[in-house]
């Protein structure tokens, strides 16, 4: 299995990419929306990851916190919330993913055009 965001077939096009690697990844191709356009998976991931990175605990997240990660728009999609997940259940001393736990995509919301960030209050 191989994932990427580029446009294999446009980078085949102008030479940028092997048409002979690309027929032989291209065997049965699967669209997906990148996470900023199907932000109600998130909750889910979220519980999947938690229940994967954090076998032997007990782990809760805040709902301050899910409210960042929904407002979030992930160029890194799913992976980059994996990664998310993971540091802040290590991190985390109680086993509670707080808002000061995903401090660095608190900073990254910061950095975007208020009009693309509603409303982010920490508890």
């Amino acid at each position: 299995m191989a994932a990427t965001n580029k446009k294999l077939e446009e980078l085949v096009g102008t030479e940028q990419f092997r048409e002979d690697l690309y027929y032989r990844l291209n065997v049965v191709g699967i669209l997906i929306s990148p996470l900023r356009e199907r932000k109600e998976d998130i909750p889910f991931l979220v519980d999947y990851f938690m229940r994967q990175y954090g076998k032997n605990r007990t782990l809760k997240i805040a709902d301050s916190s899910l409210k960042i990660l929904m407002e979030y728009d992930w160029p890194g999609n799913i992976r980059e919330l994996e990664n998310t997940i993971e540091r802040a259940i290590v991190i985390s001393r109680d086993g509670i993913i707080t808002p000061d736990l995903l401090q660095p995509i608190r900073m990254k919301i910061d950095t975007m055009p208020a009009e693309d960030v509603e409303s982010v209050q920490p508890d």
